[in-house]
Order: structure tokens, then C-alpha cells, then sequence
């Protein structure tokens, strides 16, 4: 067997894995985990934005992944390149929006710890 055919084929197993596993962690953040996770290091998470944000955390082997599925089974030579495109890149699109939710919600967070410490320094100045 040619060397290019064994890389396709192992190249095409870590993108179903990879695949797969995506879909497992978006079904579990959508309908499965929405408790709130005490344990976390975060303030306010729940088991939902962990998970997200676990997906965000392997957005760059998923996006190397889609990269070389693309290059190796030659979607760009496909009837329907902007179908088959979007459609391998599927996974990593989705990582790569757990990492802006993950911003995003960070950001939402910071604002609230200190727009908090700010009302209670407005109440102590307020009560002397």
C-alpha cells in the first residue's frame, strides 16, 4: 500500500474521532449538563460552559485535523467545493466558536466582579 494512501487513512480515522467527539461534547453541553458546578475554577460556571470551553481547548488539533482531511482527500477538486468545504471544516468552526464564547463569557465575567467591587466601594463612601 502507497504511503499516501496509509497517511489518508489514518488521517481520516483522527478526523472521525475527532468528529465524533465533537458531537458528543455539543450534545452533552445542550442537553445533558446544566447543573452548576461548584468545583470549577471559574465564578458561575456550570457543567455546560465547562464543557464548551473543553471543546475550545482542542480547537487547534481539530482545525490541523480538518486541514489535512481537506488537503488529503482533495475537496478543493469536488464538484461541490463550498459544500464539502464548510462541511469538513465543520468541527473546527465549532471549536473555534467555544473559544469566542469562552472570551466572551470571561469578559462578561471580569465586568461583573468589578462593576460588584465598584458598588461596594460606592457604599462605603456612601456610609462614611
Amino acid at each position: 500500500m502507497p504511503m499516501k494512501t496509509v497517511l489518508r487513512i489514518v488521517i481520516n480515522i483522527l478526523y472521525a474521532c475527532s468528529f465524533l467527539f465533537v458531537v458528543e461534547k455539543i450534545f452533552e453541553a445542550l442537553f445533558i449538563a446544566n447543573r452548576d458546578n461548584s468545583s470549577s475554577l471559574i465564578w458561575g460556571a456550570t457543567e455546560r460552559t465547562d464543557t464548551l470551553l473543553g471543546i475550545g481547548m482542542i480547537c487547534a488539533p481539530v482545525m490541523l485535523v480538518c486541514l489535512a482531511a481537506y488537503k488529503l482527500n482533495n475537496v478543493e477538486n469536488s464538484t461541490n467545493k463550498r459544500r464539502n468545504t464548510i462541511l469538513v471544516f465543520m468541527p473546527g468552526i465549532i471549536c473555534c466558536a467555544s473559544i469566542v464564547y469562552g472570551v466572551v463569557r470571561g469578559l462578561f465575567l471580569l465586568l461583573q466582579v468589578l462593576f460588584s467591587w465598584f458598588i461596594g466601594l460606592l457604599g462605603k463612601f456612601k456610609n462614611s
